[in-house]
């Protein structure tokens, strides 16, 4: 049996979760449910993430002590998790790939602002290090005499031909107490106007309009991203629904039945929507600033 446990992470004040096979998650919006289902998502992944790594280091990096694969961590922790999650000190995050023989892996991040990454000792040891050393070498010999013009090339040959890499693969599925051949994090459907970038945004516009044949879905599409952008050129002139209610061609009791609209809306998304050069945001309760592409899908 798995089981998570966070504590002051992000909107999760203090959780635990043993990881079934099916785990539902059932609550409110901005209060934690992707969050948690996120971490999981590390967590399981993790493993893959390192076979990622070992392939991708220099072939005469020796893993013969774990602040290598520590670091690495660290860092695709960083990638995964916006900094807003990193703002507040002291979150604590142990996910147990078995409760039976406490096997962990701990996330703590201190008051001086650093992730430290602590595992159990019957996790990393002298034994699995020198097993990926060894497996490396191994490979990497294996390499030499296959035409490889990058390193794109070397995971599809490794999986397919060499027996050591596939020796490791199953080696470090044990390790994991992994039982998944695959794992996928799906952005809720909602969020997805605002997850995409100003880049891609506008690639997609200039696609669809130099289309000859568009669909009927493509042309509605079209007319969604336009009108998006024109309310959000919109907003960000008169800095929210603030600059909107402040404006001196509205007469006061229309400002008071407004603030009335926007203060339901703030309730509804539990913080205060703002817009400036960066992006879109919310402004939480205790004044942290949450750009909308890291925030709750239903914010």
């Amino acid at each position: 049996m798995q089981k998570i446990i966070i504590k002051n992470f992000g909107p999760v004040q203090d959780a635990e979760i043993e990881i079934k096979k099916v785990l539902v998650l059932i609550g409110e919006q901005a209060t934690g449910k992707s969050t948690i289902s996120k971490l999981i998502y590390f967590f399981k992944s993790l493993h893959q993430y390192w076979l990622e790594y070992f392939i991708q280091t220099d072939r005469w990096t020796d893993f013969q002590n774990d602040s290598n694969i520590i670091s690495f961590t660290r860092d695709k922790f960083y990638d995964l998790f916006n900094p807003i999650f990193l703002q507040v000190p002291n979150f604590e995050v142990t996910y147990f790939y078995s409760i039976e023989e406490k096997k962990y892996l701990e996330l703590i991040f201190d008051k001086k602002l650093f992730l430290n990454i602590r595992f159990s000792k019957n996790f990393i040891d002298d034994t699995m290090l020198a097993k990926i050393t060894e497996e490396r070498k191994s490979w990497w010999q294996f390499l030499e005499d296959q035409t490889i013009k990058n390193k794109t090339e070397l995971l599809p040959i490794l999986s397919k031909y060499n027996n050591d890499y596939l020796s490791l693969c199953s080696y470090l599925d044990t390790k994991f107490e992994n039982e998944q051949s695959e794992r996928v994090f799906i952005v809720a459907g909602r969020s997805v106007s605002v997850n995409y970038s100003d880049l891609f945004e506008k690639e997609l516009f200039a696609s669809l309009k130099n289309k000859t044949n568009q669909s009927i879905d493509e042309f509605l599409m079209l007319k969604f991203i336009e009108r998006v952008s024109l309310l959000k050129d919109d907003f960000r002139k008169i800095s929210g629904f603030e600059g909107g209610i402040n404006d001196k061609r509205i007469s006061e009791d229309n400002k008071k039945f407004l603030r009335k609209i926007v203060d339901i809306i703030y309730s509804i998304l539990k913080g205060r929507y703002i817009i400036d050069n960066l992006g879109e945001a919310i402004i939480s309760g205790d004044k942290v600033k949450i750009y909308l592409n890291d925030s709750s899908s239903g914010q």
